[in-house]
């Protein structure tokens, strides 16, 4: 599997993961409108309703102290946050959700790779852009 982010970072619940994942599939956020026409109105009016998000990554199996497998084999039940930096640069683009780790789907390859396939959801703030305040991991 080729690398689709060189010189990116992942992290997941203080994990770095960044050198385990091999590919980032989706970074997305979005808004559900609710429509709230009133009566008294001749064209569609419509709010933002529930603002939700999702990273989707695959990862290299590794069993090391603080590697991949650590991190995610236990598929916790509580919120865990994921973080992904595009690049390692003051002030690059980063992009961060809270929420729940769904899966942890393994697929062996014919070469005999083992990778896995990981989706974050995110359930009450949804995905949030933003700026990294420092150049890579401190």
């Amino acid at each position: 599997m080729a690398k689709s982010g060189l010189g990116d970072n992942f992290y997941l619940s203080g994990y770095d993961l960044s050198g385990d994942v091999g590919a980032v599939q989706t970074v997305r956020s979005s808004v559900n409108p609710l429509g709230v026409t009133g009566i008294d109105k001749s064209a569609h009016e419509r709010i933002f309703g529930q603002y939700d998000g999702e990273i989707s990554f695959n990862s290299f199996f590794n069993d090391a102290a603080l590697a991949e497998h650590v991190a995610l084999k236990g598929r916790p039940t509580t919120d865990i946050l994921a973080s992904y930096f595009r690049g390692t640069v003051l002030g690059g683009e980063s992009a961060c959700l809270t929420g729940k780790q769904i899966n942890y789907d393994p697929a062996r390859g014919a070469d005999g790779s083992l990778i896995f396939s990981i989706q974050v959801l995110s359930d009450a703030y949804g995905l949030e852009w933003g700026k990294m305040l420092t150049a890579g991991k401190r």
